[in-house]
């Protein structure tokens, strides 16, 4: 598990011009996290070694909250623009509950300006994305840890994180749930 004062950072690569991503994992929060976003992945834009990046950096994250709930961020090339389509507790599905493992999937298709987010296996919350990401420069991704320092209740998720997978293409809905099934 992690203990929300560190994570993991992924290799750093550099970035494509990909317009298409998902993101599966499986996550089980403890009941006392240190921030109100702990973050579970966090995808950001990085044009030099930088300890720090600001939001407009930042591609993508998924977020666990302490409302319980869920917040789900993309960001606009050129940090013009952020579209939340989660924050905080879902508008339909179950009621998040802190020491519960849940299966967690993110799809992004920039070119038809969509997300979807899915929660063990079924669709909770769709969203237009407003164009590409940012993709300039090197992909730093980190898991259960945020790269951005700037904002007091944004921070380490506490918990467990198992099983994340990264595609550069969108999964279809029958992906996502066989992957939920796959690990039930």
């Amino acid at each position: 598990g992690v203990d929300g004062t560190s994570g993991a950072s992924l290799p750093r690569k550099d970035s494509d011009s990909r317009t298409t991503l998902s993101i599966s994992l499986w996550f089980n929060a403890a009941a006392t996290q240190l921030y109100r976003y702990n973050a579970l992945v966090y995808r950001a834009n990085q044009t030099a070694v930088s300890p720090d990046i600001n939001w407009s950096d930042r591609t993508v994250a998924l977020f666990w909250m302490t409302d319980p709930g869920l917040h789900v961020v993309y960001t606009v090339a050129g940090g013009t623009a952020q579209t939340i389509c989660l924050n905080g507790p879902l508008p339909s599905g179950p009621v998040l509950t802190p020491g519960t493992w849940y299966h967690l999937a993110v799809t992004i298709d920039a070119p038809a300006n969509v997300a979807d987010v899915y929660l063990n296996g079924a669709l909770v919350a769709s969203c237009a994305v407003g164009g590409p990401a940012l993709h300039t420069g090197f992909v730093a991704t980190t898991l259960a840890e945020t790269v951005n320092t700037q904002l007091s209740d944004v921070g380490n998720f506490t918990g467990q994180i198992d099983n994340v997978r990264f595609y550069n293409r969108v999964l279809m809905a029958a992906e996502v749930a066989r992957l939920y099934r796959l690990q039930e």
